[in-house]
């Protein structure tokens, strides 16, 4: 640990471009890079002549356990994610960081301590692997603004590093990869080999950022003797998929899909080792028997909030509520055999509707960026640690090069002047809204709209603005109005002032969020009068009554607390609709949009159009 010895002669030597003209590592400048301000690892082997060449580098700043900066506020921890985590990616080029994000460390005041009290030999956390592309010569052009990348897990150890005698990460991957011209094997890699490699690893073309997951409930569990390990479940689900990657499921070619991808196959692994544990811990009787025996066992609790965790790890997963048949399964599908027919006959068509149709029912592992920052947001908030360790094209410096961060869907369209990924945040705000609600989420929007008739109801009729005045008309003109009120105004209503306007909760406090609601609160109501004078004149003098504007009022927050509850754009809608219907054809309201028509009012049904 002292790096007192003999000074020796070793050779770095420049590796040949690849197949499109550009250098995977450069010696050039090396000695000034910022990463190795602390050293760097070296492997290799001896020449006939005795000369050291290397063959790999490694940052050891990278993966000592002192990170540059520790957050450990959640708001702070949050936006870093949200916004900071890929900026000004460009400018950073050369350059490492090391952030450790530990929203429960506050009284942890010093590097010294975090490390003493809080690492310690064998601690193992999952990896969330992301790298984005590469500009200048031979550049990737980004298409429609989205720059993709790759996704994929791995495992890493706290390790005593016997060179430094230091406590180290130890980082290693199960990379599901497609079929590549890089020589890259689909399987378990480590950083050395995949990132440090001089010939063929990334770590001095593209900018990587691993998010290390540190959370007590993902650590093995002790039922009384039982042991259940999910680390160990984890990668045995992705050994299972990186060997089939590796043939192709017996085609020799593993290639990319919306639907069979590196990053949807890896978070099929995820979604399998949840149902496994699951699975494993209810068909035990020993297991269960213990639980019920010790129910109030640290071991119990921490189980307990494991089971949160995997329902929520399978909403984000399967955002739509559909499980997807390949995933039930996990033999159905993966990238390279497409989507085949329930028969599995390797002379089945492939389908693009049916591959388009089983992508969407995951669409948030679609792309790579999306799924890394939501799930880290996800564990985040289920109290895990995370340290990330990013590089931007690190080693010698090479000038015709620069990195580009990877992006959500059209990320890179941004408006004039700002960072905000318009487009990006509409797309996943609307796909987001866009969910089957189950029984509790149905019976949340049930109980908000009694709530909102047992206060609205009293305040309308008390002040003589609602009363009970049905409208008549015939069968086949009331479900039209129906419909068209459906559409017009609940639904696009809706979608503005809550889907759009409204950030998730996963991606923000509540006390942003409530900022967020407060605003699209005061929105919804001027929305009103200001259609009135424009659009649909016949509010007017309506839509200007104060008793209109606070029942008004009440619907949007009864929408708005529903919308945080269930995220569900199609139970908003039906609050929405009810009320609307309700007073259109039962309260009175007809009759004040149109009080001409209240002058012709014949008893005989149908009569009213």
């Amino acid at each position: 640990g002292r790096f007192d010895g003999a000074i020796e002669t070793i050779r770095i030597p420049q590796q040949p471009s690849d197949r499109i003209g550009v250098f995977a590592s450069t010696p050039n400048g090396l000695d000034q890079s910022p990463a190795g301000k602390s050293g760097w690892y070296i492997y290799g082997a001896q020449d006939k002549k005795g000369l050291f060449t290397v063959q790999a580098l490694k940052p050891r700043a990278l993966f000592q356990l002192q990170p540059q900066t520790t957050i450990t506020d959640r708001s702070q921890g949050l936006d870093y994610i949200n916004t900071q985590h890929w900026q000004n990616t460009e400018q950073k080029k050369g350059t490492i960081e090391t952030i450790l994000i530990d929203v429960k460390n506050r009284d942890k005041t010093s590097p010294d301590n975090i490390l003493t009290n809080v690492w310690q030999v064998g601690q193992q956390a999952i990896v969330m692997h992301l790298f984005g592309g590469r500009g200048g010569k031979s550049g990737e052009a980004p298409m429609f603004g989205t720059v993709a990348g790759h996704f994929s897990y791995g495992l890493a150890t706290v390790v005593r590093e016997p060179l430094a005698n230091e406590l180290q990460w130890d980082v290693r991957y199960q990379q599901v990869y497609a079929t590549n011209v890089e020589g890259i094997i689909s399987g378990n890699n480590s950083w050395t080999a995949y990132m440090g490699d001089l010939r063929r690893g990334w770590l001095g073309t593209r900018p990587v950022s691993d998010v290390l997951v540190m959370l007590d409930v993902i650590e093995d569990y002790d039922f009384g003797g039982i042991r259940v390990s999910l680390f160990q479940e984890f990668n045995r689900q992705l050994q299972v998929i990186n060997a089939r990657y590796r043939i192709g499921d017996g085609s020799g070619e593993a290639i990319v899909t919306p639907a069979t991808s590196c990053v949807q196959d890896a978070n099929q692994a995820l979604f399998a080792t949840v149902q496994q544990v699951r699975k494993t811990v209810a068909t035990q009787p020993n297991i269960q028997n213990w639980l019920m025996t010790h129910p109030n066992d640290p071991t119990t609790l921490r189980f307990r909030r494991l089971i949160v965790l995997g329902d929520e790890v399978e909403k984000q997963l399967m955002p739509l509520g559909i499980v997807r048949d390949d995933w039930k399964s996990n033999s159905d599908a993966l990238s390279g055999t497409e989507i085949r027919s329930r028969s599995f006959r390797r002379t089945s068509s492939y389908k693009p509707t049916e591959n388009l149709l089983a992508a969407l029912t995951s669409w948030r592992t679609i792309l790579p960026r999306q799924t890394q920052d939501e799930l880290s947001l996800l564990f985040l908030k289920n109290g895990a640690k995370l340290w990330i360790l990013q590089t931007n094209q690190v080693g010698g410096n090479n000038p015709d090069i620069f990195p580009i961060a990877p992006t959500k869907a059209f990320g890179r369209w941004n408006i004039p002047g700002t960072s905000i990924a318009v487009v990006a945040v509409i797309l996943t705000r609307v796909l987001g809204s866009i969910n089957l609600p189950g029984t509790t989420d149905s019976l949340i929007a049930i109980a908000a709209l009694l709530i909102y008739g047992a206060i609205a109801l009293p305040i309308g009729l008390s002040q003589g603005f609602l009363r009970y005045q049905p409208w008549l008309m015939n069968r086949s003109n009331a479900l039209k109005l129906a419909l068209k009120l459906f559409f017009l105004p609940a639904l696009l209503e809706e979608l503005i002032f809550r889907v759009l306007l409204l950030p998730t909760l996963q991606v923000a406090t509540w006390q942003m969020w409530s900022v967020w609601a407060i605003g699209s609160l005061g929105l919804f109501v001027v929305y009103h009068p200001l259609n009135a004078l424009t659009c649909y004149k016949v509010g007017n003098p309506t839509f200007f009554d104060r008793r209109f504007l606070v029942l008004t009022f009440l619907l949007g927050v009864t929408c708005t607390v529903t919308y945080a509850f269930t995220s569900s754009l199609l139970l908003i809608t039906f609050i929405h609709w009810i009320v609307v219907l309700s007073w259109l054809l039962r309260l009175g309201g007809m009759a004040r949009l149109h009080p001409s028509a209240e002058l012709i009012a014949p008893s005989v049904e149908g009569a009213r159009d």
